[in-house]
């Protein structure tokens, strides 16, 4: 008899679940979200819902990586340095 650890089990079902939003995901840029979300048995809201908070992370992330962030960085260092 094979025992297995419950929180393998979860962490599984949710590396699986990430896998197939992120394919649902790329359908969606491709077929459109009503499209995709049929085929992957996701409920049109909550992909769109997924597509723009993805989206939106995406355009954190581009922003931190700016060099205007890192200016403002740097500046706020050597305001707070002569305080």
């Amino acid at each position: 008899m094979l025992i297995t650890n419950s929180t393998s089990g979860s962490s599984a079902r949710k590396n699986h679940r990430m896998r197939v939003m992120e394919q649902a995901l790329a359908r969606a840029d491709l077929d459109g979200v009503p499209k995709a979300a049929a085929d992957f048995g996701i409920a049109e809201a909550i992909l769109d819902s997924v597509r723009e908070n993805a989206r939106l992370a995406h355009e954190v992330v581009a922003l931190l990586h700016s060099p205007a962030l890192s200016f403002a960085q740097r500046f706020t260092k050597q305001v707070k340095s002569k305080d």
